[in-house]
């Protein structure tokens, strides 16, 4: 009995430690005005704080999803509703190393398979771009309003929402990272 509760508490202990991060990254969506966004970074280590890291260009209209994978940052802006969006590479100290225009208010984004999944919620699907030069490979189509997306495994969650005014959906779509295409609809 001493054994197993001395396990629980090693084990409870274990998981509630905090993580050991070194930088934090806060992307604020600003005004409705280009170049009112900012990307944020406190560095833990030398406890410093910068309003806003993103060189040499400003962040456009409503930049939403961004994502840390292999040390750059990947960061989406909607852009003007019902228009192209923007894609950046950006490396940890918040420059620009590529850029593209694609999709149709592209919100939220999920990479896995060496591509990098967006929702692009007016236009009811997902774009799947080549994470090295940002190509689009695919369109597919999801429920209503797509906006958060999540990877885990071989496959991407999309939630769906409701178009303001509109159809309405709280589905989750499943997409297979190896077909890109949705298999099952939750």
């Amino acid at each position: 009995m001493k054994i197993s509760l001395l396990l629980l508490i090693l084990l409870i202990s274990i998981t509630i430690l905090p993580q050991h991060l070194s930088k934090v990254y806060v992307l604020g969506e600003g005004g409705f005005a280009p170049g009112t966004a900012k990307l944020s970074l406190l560095d833990k280590i030398s406890n410093n704080y910068s309003e806003n890291i993103f060189s040499p260009v400003s962040l456009g209209l409503f930049p939403d999803g961004f994502a840390l994978h292999n040390n750059y940052l990947y960061i989406v802006e909607q852009g003007n509703f019902g228009a192209n969006g923007k894609i950046y590479k950006v490396d940890t100290n918040g420059t620009v190393l590529k850029s593209s225009t694609f999709g149709t208010n592209p919100y939220s984004l999920a990479i896995a398979n060496n591509k990098i999944y967006v929702t692009n919620g007016p236009g009811g699907y997902v774009s799947v771009l080549n994470l090295s030069d940002f190509s689009e490979i695919k369109t597919i189509p999801v429920g209503v309003y797509p906006q958060e997306i999540l990877a885990f495994g071989d496959y991407i969650f999309v939630a769906n929402t409701s178009l303001y005014g509109g159809a309405s959906d709280s589905t989750v779509s499943v997409i297979s990272t190896s077909l890109d295409a949705v298999v099952h609809t939750i």
